[in-house]
């Protein structure tokens, strides 16, 4: 059989782009440079032939004569790889040829006219006009590969995936070869950060407050240089913290009773020991300690009966005629109140009227007589000079009892009886009603809280809402909102 050979011609395309970079020439001025940039492709030529026994195929300087896949790589008139698959059968007159063909996912290859894209083993009868015979072609299909790629960078830095290089952030497709021949195909997600800034934040706060910066905690005076973040990119910050000092007072006043003490918006007027908390001139927390003296008034009550005629000096004043609840006021060696209750009865020989009132377990003397009940009582009356009948009209006022519910903000205080509350409790309070007698009062106390803290880191561009208001910049904002509660924000 006479030997034929099968020339093989391939076509390259390329792809042309025209930039223009503008820079400066060596005097200084502005050089403009007209680029035409032409990339010429690699090409990938897949090629299918079917010969007689006897012949050949040539590509290139190669000459193949027997059934198989040969890979040839030649080079383009510019220069380039040019990648070529022959897929060969060679046909004995006939015979039956194996074949064993490999191809890509998308691919497809051809055999005596037919075109096959899937794996699996074909019998084709194969003839090409000079010869014929059966091909049994085994073909077996590679998959395509694909991998998703995700990668943070600082500004300044790139990443190379083939032989491509990205800086900017973006998702980007690139098309390689694996293993087999296959495509492969890449997605790259990248995110580029900014970084590598310095900030200096000069800060003050109150003793037993703090500040949190990149998740450190920060609450003793001092200079305190900070990186963060400690994975991607990372920023110096210089904390210049200053913590000022809590102030404490203390004070002693003595009142009388009756009186009250004010300090700041209270008011006091029982002996005991109070807090109250003021701000200074710094802006921080100043602590009044009241150790507050109350002096009793003294009380004395005097009952006494008279014949007419006869008298009772008391605090200098003369007294001849019948009085009840008579009250005289002194001043003790204290400075403060002695309260004298003079109740008088002047006998004429007849029948004389008197109106007492008394608390609920205090009780009333007339003639030697002790009376604790609600009532009009008549006494006989001797003190050997003259007699008469007393008529005693007695009241008892019973004590009361009263709940009062109270709600405030965190930082202020109520006042009850002059006792001063600041924290949610149910507290019960005694003190006197309108008519001197015992008064219970139970106070049911809420507190609700107005201050939130809110630690945020944010990278650079990105911002924080709290409200109606936004912040971008490292700081720390007091935020007070419509609902009176307020919003302390530390933002880095």
């Amino acid at each position: 059989m006479k030997e034929n050979q099968q020339q093989l011609q391939v076509r390259y395309t390329v792809q042309q782009e025209l930039s223009v970079v503008n820079t400066t020439n060596a005097q200084g001025c502005d050089s403009v440079i007209t680029l035409n940039l032409i990339v010429t492709p690699k090409s990938n030529v897949t090629l299918d032939r079917t010969i007689c026994i006897g012949q050949s195929v040539t590509i290139g300087a190669n000459t193949y004569y027997a059934s198989g896949t040969y890979n040839i790589t030649l080079s383009n008139s510019t220069g380039c790889d040019s990648n070529i698959t022959l897929n060969l059968v060679v046909l004995g007159n006939g015979d039956t040829t194996k074949v064993s063909q490999t191809i890509c996912e998308g691919e497809s290859t051809t055999v005596g006219g037919q075109t096959f894209t899937t794996a699996g083993v074909y019998y084709i009868a194969s003839s090409n006009g000079q010869c014929s015979d059966i091909t049994e072609l085994t073909l077996s299909v590679n998959s395509a590969s694909a991998v998703t790629i995700k990668e943070a960078l600082c500004s300044g830095q790139s990443i190379v995936v083939g032989n491509q290089t990205f800086s900017t952030s973006g998702t980007y497709t690139i098309t390689l070869q694996n293993s087999t021949g296959c495509d492969s195909v890449v997605t790259l997600i990248l995110n580029i950060f900014d970084g590598g800034s310095k900030t200096q934040v000069d800060s003050t706060i109150c003793f037993g407050g703090s500040v949190t910066y990149a998740g450190q905690t920060f609450f003793q005076t001092g200079i305190y240089q900070i990186i963060y973040p400690t994975d991607i990119c990372r920023d110096t910050l210089l904390l210049n913290l200053t913590v000022n000092p809590e102030i404490k007072v203390t004070i002693a006043r003595t009142i009388c009773e009756g009186e009250q003490y004010e300090l700041g918006d209270n008011s006091y007027g029982l002996t005991g020991v109070y807090n109250e908390t003021f701000t200074s001139s710094l802006g921080c927390d100043s602590i009044v300690t009241l150790n507050l003296t109350v002096n009793p008034v003294k009380r004395t009550n005097i009952d006494a009966v008279l014949c007419q005629g006869e008298q009772v000096i008391v605090a200098g004043q003369v007294y001849t005629e019948s009085v009840t609840n008579e009250v005289i006021t002194l001043q003790t060696s204290t400075g403060c109140d002695s309260i004298i209750t003079l109740n008088l009865i002047v006998l004429k020989q007849d029948t004389l009227v008197t109106d007492r009132s008394i608390c609920a377990g205090d009780y009333a003397e007339i003639g030697g007589q002790i009376f604790t009940s609600s009532g009009t009582y008549y006494i006989p009356f001797q003190n050997n000079q003259c007699t008469g009948i007393v008529q005693l009209n007695l009241t008892v006022n019973v004590p009361t009892a009263s709940t009062v519910t109270r709600t405030i903000c965190e930082g202020e205080s109520t006042t009850v009886a002059g006792q001063v509350y600041s924290t949610t409790g149910t507290y019960v309070v005694n003190t006197t009603n309108a008519q001197g007698c015992d008064s219970t009062v139970t106070l049911n106390l809420t507190v609700n809280p107005i201050t939130n803290s809110l630690d945020r880191t944010i990278c650079l561009g990105e911002t924080v809402t709290v409200g109606t208001q936004t912040f971008n910049i490292t700081g720390t904002y007091n935020v007070t909102l419509i609902n009176a509660q307020a919003a302390t924000v530390m933002l880095l």
